[in-house]
């Protein structure tokens, strides 16, 4: 049984989908992960889980696309793309 007000978790394939988003906009900028995480403020290993779509955290999300220096509307139409 879930705790009072707690939300269930993302389907699998929605946080895989969002990864895959973000994969693909670094790859589009040519950034290494290494180059993305420095960017971020972030570990590497931060910007891999949020790639496999592992461990995703909104910190860590929002961080991503400030380091990739796109909007969340931008993110957004990647993620809507890569679903359909």
């Amino acid at each position: 049984m879930e705790g009072a007000g707690r939300m269930p978790a993302p389907a699998p394939t929605t946080v895989e989908s969002l990864g895959r988003a973000v994969r693909a906009v670094r790859r589009e900028l040519d950034l290494s992960q290494e180059a993305l995480a420095a960017r971020a403020g972030l570990h590497t290993n931060q910007v891999g889980r949020l790639e496999r779509g592992t461990n995703v955290q909104v910190a860590t999300l929002l961080a991503v696309v400030d380091g990739l220096g796109v909007g969340l509307a931008e993110l957004g139409r990647v993620y809507d793309a890569r679903r359909k």
